[in-house]
């Protein structure tokens, strides 16, 4: 009997990446805490800009020790010779981490007959047992 082990490959890993927190758990909790390893040199490929698009933070959700030290970091970013964006860049080497959420919502039917459409809304927030003076210079 031959062992044909199921293979994966590196499409497989991306979709992984996209569909994870879209994950629809036994408790119908659907919050991620979601963080950059410290000590680590990161190299993005360029498909992680979609996925950092969608479930990454927002500048917003900083708070102010964080969001001062994103502003000089930002100043003196020089984005000319990178295609990685300044807050991926600052998030990955402060190793900071954020809360990705998602619940559920009906939408506003578009003709009285129809049935509401179901959406699923995302949210991203600060995790507020980060110690943000860790982002600010």
């Amino acid at each position: 009997m031959l062992f044909d082990p199921i293979g994966y490959n590196y499409w497989d890993y991306i979709d992984a990446w996209n569909k994870t927190f879209w994950y629809q758990n036994k408790t119908n909790r659907h919050s991620w805490l979601i963080y950059f390893k410290r000590n680590v040199q990161y190299k993005f490929p360029s498909w992680f800009l979609q996925w950092w698009d969608f479930f990454g933070p927002i500048e917003e959700i900083l708070p102010t020790p964080a969001d001062e030290g994103f502003k000089i970091f930002k100043s003196m970013y020089d984005n000319q010779n990178t295609w990685i964006p300044a807050d991926l860049q600052f998030f990955s080497s402060f190793s900071l981490s954020w809360i990705h959420s998602w619940q559920y919502k009906f939408g506003k039917a578009q003709h009285p007959l129809q049935p509401p459409p179901l959406q699923r809304n995302s949210y991203v927030k600060w995790w507020t047992t980060f110690d943000a003076s860790k982002a600010n210079p």
